[in-house]
């Protein structure tokens, strides 16, 4: 599993005074090959303060590097800050009195680097807070809980949707928050049968009240999709009473990672407790651990430069073939045929052929004529074995089609890292 990264250094702001421009980023980079030690030092300490938004410009700068000592330093810091991003998550240092919450909205988004879609204005209401490197997600529940707003994530674009504002809206109060993820207890079920043989004998105890599943939702940051959760490790588990929940006959920890087989930022995972006492009302605290699998990186391996011109076209990139079929305009959407092939022969009843065909559709980026992202959403999926061939809806955001379509078939990076979450006083049944 990933170990742990080393913290990212947290710039103090005040109000709405925020982290050093990206116009800074040429002039530290420039110093990383001064002569005096000091000075690098000073420099790369600067850098690495500015966080996973200083990636790119470090990419681009290293491209460009001649001189090897700052060539040595620019690698150091790209890999330092993008295992960082992986395990920690993103931080909001923020202090605002009586502001309105749409300009706290854009703060979030100018730290974060996230954008925000709004399907329905925030209210005029004044709100304040003090964050001090709190985790982007738990400051959006905090901000959108005082608005009475509802936030998800939308899966093809990363966009932060935000809704809702009815007095009857709902909210989560068992959540947790660890590195990028929040982590969300959704329901307990008790499972109870009657055994009508190999009963205990007259003196033995009786068998325990029933089975506890419980459900969890684990959501990641916009710049880090799920692709793959493995099922979770109960590490402790007990009852308001003193009772242990964990179960008799546990499965032992896996150490084999789980297959991407999904897509998005939000995936649920059940693991199962005893409930040893009828008595009993709440699990006092239980502790667990869950393999996540994560996007780091999506690499553009084919580009469809205008998706309406290029009908019977194949495209060739590293791993998969791809032909753009007949396009139809819809006064919303604009819909295309896709047909992807994969160079390698996959066995159709095997993993490695349902990681890919489960995960192809959501490889596609869509983006408009300005270069914002578009909503994808797929249909009429067919699997050939050697081929996959689907029909692919693309609108933007909110509604509306596109004038031009650039579409993007990406290759993925994908890190795997344990998340390990407790709750506390969660009732029972």
């Amino acid at each position: 599993m990933q170990s742990p990264a080393l913290p990212i250094a947290v710039v103090v702001v005040a109000l709405f005074a925020g982290f050093a421009p990206a116009a800074d980023i040429p002039s530290l980079v420039a110093k990383l090959s001064a002569d005096d030690y000091r000075e690098r030092e000073r420099a790369g300490a600067a850098l690495v303060a500015l966080g996973h938004q200083a990636v790119p410009d470090l990419k681009a700068a290293l491209a460009k590097s001649a001189d090897p000592e700052a060539t040595r330093r620019l690698e150091v810091l790209v890999e330092r800050l993008e295992s960082a991003s992986f395990s920690e998550p993103t931080r909001i240092t923020l202090k605002v009195e009586q502001k309105p919450g749409r300009e706290v909205f854009d703060e979030l988004a100018r730290q974060s680097g996230a954008t925000f879609h709004f399907s329905k204005a925030p209210r005029g209401a004044l709100v304040s807070f003090d964050w001090r490197g709190t985790p982007l997600l738990q400051t959006l529940d905090q901000l959108c809980g005082v608005l009475r707003l509802n936030w998800w994530i939308e899966e093809s674009t990363h966009l932060i949707v935000v809704s809702g504002g009815d007095v009857d809206e709902t909210h989560d109060p068992h959540v947790t928050y660890r590195g990028p993820f929040r982590v969300c207890a959704d329901s307990i079920a008790l499972k109870r049968e009657l055994r009508l043989s190999s009963l205990p004998r007259p003196g033995l105890a009786p068998p325990p009240p029933g089975l506890l599943a419980v459900v969890v939702s684990v959501q990641s940051e916009p710049r880090l999709p799920i692709c793959a959760v493995g099922p979770p490790l109960v590490l402790a588990a007990g009852d308001e009473l003193g009772n242990s929940l964990l179960l008799a006959n546990r499965d032992a920890e896996s150490l084999e990672l789980p297959t991407p087989l999904v897509f998005g930022h939000h995936e649920c995972a059940e693991f199962t407790l005893n409930r040893a006492s009828r008595l009993a009302e709440s699990v006092k605290a239980c502790r667990v651990r869950v393999p996540v699998g994560c996007v780091t990186a999506r690499l553009p391996e084919i580009v469809v430069a205008d998706v309406a011109k290029s009908q019977g076209q194949r495209f060739t990139g590293r791993t998969n073939l791809i032909e753009v079929g007949d396009s139809f305009r819809y006064p919303d959407h604009l819909a295309v045929n896709i047909v992807a092939s994969n160079k390698d022969t996959l066995d159709p009843d095997g993993p490695a052929h349902r990681s890919w065909r489960s995960t192809l559709p959501r490889r596609f980026e869509a983006f408009d004529e300005e270069g914002r992202a578009l909503q994808l959403s797929w249909f009429n999926v067919t699997d050939t074995g050697s081929s996959l061939s689907f029909k692919v809806k693309i609108s933007r955001v909110g509604g509306g089609r596109p004038k031009a379509v650039k579409l993007h078939f990406v290759e993925w990076a994908v890190k795997y890292q344990t998340v390990e979450f407790a709750f506390k006083d969660l009732p029972l049944p």
